[in-house]
This record gives C-alpha cells, sequence and structure tokens, in this order.
C-alpha cells in the first residue's frame, strides 16, 4: 500500500516602524562683508592713480553665515593681461591685526587654512609698492581675490564647500611734469588751445567729456577718479586721436555692467576728478585737468 505523505508551507513577514526621525542637513555659507558690516557685493580695491609708496587698505569680514563650522584660504587669480604691475604689488595681510601673510600680492596663500571663529574673522589687507620705473605708469593690475570653504574635518577636496570671488583693479599714475619749455615752444603751447569739457547726467550714472582744438596732438591718454559710497573709484582708458579737430568720450557707466547687459551704479557719486593727457606729433606732452564736486 502507498504511502502519501502532506506537506504544509509558511510565509512569515515582519514589519518595524521607527517613528519621530528627523534629518537635518547642515550648510556652509561663507560670508564676506566690509568694516561695516555690508555685505560685499562690489570690487574690493578699485584704485585709479596709485604711486609709489603709497599703502591702500581694504577690510574684509569673513563670516559664518551657516550651520556648519568651516575652514577657509585665501588665493590670488590675475585676470589681467598685463602683469608688469602686479608683479611688484605687495600685501600684508592681518587678521585682527596679527600678520599672517607679508609678501608678493600673486603668491598670496595661508597654511595651514584659517578655521572661521564663531562671530566673524576681521582681515584687514594694505597694499603696496616701491618701484618708480617709468614703464610702469599706465600700468593696471586686474585680478582676484577668491574665498573658499570647507567643513571642518575635510581637506578641501570633499565635503560641502564654498567659494566667494572679489575682483580688483589697481592702476599707477603718475603725471608727467614737463620742465619749462623755451620762449619758441611757449608760443606753440599757447596757439595749442585745447578745451576739456565734463559733463554728468542728472541721474548720475554715466560721465562724458569732449575734447576741442586738438589737431596737433596724435594720443590721448585719460584718468576718471571719484568717491562713492563705499570707496574710491576709478577709469581708465586711451586712444589715437590722428590728428582730429574734437574728440568725445560720451556715457562712462559709474559702476560695472555684466556681459548680459545689466549694471549695477555706484550710489552717492561725487567729487570727479578727470585728467588727460594729450602727445603730440613731437612726442610732447600736455596735461588737462577737470573737476566736480
Amino acid at each position: 500500500m502507498p504511502l502519501v505523505v502532506n506537506s504544509t508551507s509558511a510565509f512569515l513577514s515582519d514589519v518595524e516602524q521607527s517613528n519621530n526621525n528627523f534629518f537635518n542637513a547642515g550648510s556652509i555659507v561663507l560670508g564676506l562683508r566690509d568694516g561695516d558690516g555690508n555685505l560685499l557685493t562690489y570690487p574690493l580695491f578699485s584704485i585709479l592713480g596709485m604711486n609709489p609708496n603709497d599703502l591702500q587698505s581694504k577690510t574684509v569680514k569673513v563670516t559664518k553665515e551657516g550651520t556648519l563650522d568651516f575652514q577657509y584660504s585665501f588665493q590670488i587669480n590675475q585676470t589681467g593681461e598685463d602683469s608688469a604691475l602686479c608683479n611688484i604689488l605687495t600685501v600684508d595681510a592681518k587678521l585682527d591685526g596679527v600678520s599672517k601673510y607679508n609678501g608678493n600680492l600673486l603668491e598670496l596663500n595661508f597654511s595651514p587654512a584659517i578655521m572661521i571663529s564663531e562671530t566673524s574673522d576681521d582681515w584687514n589687507f594694505l597694499v603696496s609698492f616701491n618701484s618708480s620705473d617709468p614703464s610702469l605708469q599706465l600700468k593696471t593690475c586686474s585680478f582676484d581675490l577668491v574665498v573658499k570653504g570647507w567643513q571642518s574635518g575635510s581637506d578641501g577636496t570633499w565635503g560641502l564647500t564654498d567659494t566667494k570671488t572679489l575682483t580688483n583693479t589697481i592702476s599707477y599714475f603718475l603725471p608727467t611734469i614737463e620742465p619749462i619749455p623755451a620762449l619758441s615752444t611757449l608760443v606753440t603751447i599757447a596757439t595749442q588751445s585745447a578745451e576739456l569739457n565734463m559733463s554728468i547726467l542728472e541721474d548720475k550714472k554715466t560721465v562724458s567729456f569732449s575734447l576741442n582744438n586738438i589737431s596737433d596732438f596724435k594720443k590721448i591718454s585719460y584718468q576718471l577718479s571719484y568717491d562713492s559710497d563705499n570707496e574710491s573709484q576709478g577709469i581708465i582708458g586711451e586712444a589715437d586721436l590722428n590728428n582730429q579737430v574734437s574728440f568725445e568720450m560720451n556715457n562712462i557707466t559709474l559702476g560695472t555692467c555684466s556681459g548680459g547687459g545689466t549694471c549695477v551704479y555706484h550710489q552717492n557719486v561725487h567729487n570727479f576728478q578727470l585728467s588727460v593727457d594729450l602727445t603730440d606729433n613731437k612726442d610732447k606732452v600736455i596735461y588737462l585737468l577737470k573737476s566736480i564736486e
């Protein structure tokens, strides 16, 4: 007689539930503020007419705007093509009055990195140069001050990071003082009655200037300096004249504009000073100055 075996299968399951769980992601937000505590949204150094042994100073507060602690460091990136002036600029970077770096601007670095304080780190950057090489006149150094922060415990290659960049422009201009010419030359200059005029639109967003009676000149170099709410500002330029009778430079923007055409205008602009160098066909230079308060 055959043997019959019956079997039974069962599938068991279990569900565990954990209630009231919360996950909170921290953040690193590196803030850069000026000496008054305002966010830095404008160029840090924007200096027209820096001369040898001048000392230019700017304050930057590095602040913890997020929830996580971080460490940070500074780096200089040259943005302009001409490095002649950049190569001789020096910077003394002081944290709470203590010098942390004093040397060539382009080589600015910190090792080890700086750990952010609970409130803010107050930095003072003092920039200078001591060369009077005439070949540096009208040279400009354009560079970015890059501040990178990364989460505490990281080496900067992983984890949360934040980077902020401040643009900078420094130019060297020392007006050339011509010796008193001979009488015959004086007569020639007296007939070169070049006229310089400057105008500012009522909204104080642009400046224009014009030159008349300049047919004896082949080149113009100009520098416009003025003050705003935050700092001194400056614009420089040059052009070939080709012995034309007049020259106009219209609608010079008093601020910064992006590639898309959006402009941020400087506020409370005042104390305008326009200096113009005119070079004649014999490479003699005359200096014109116009001021508007």
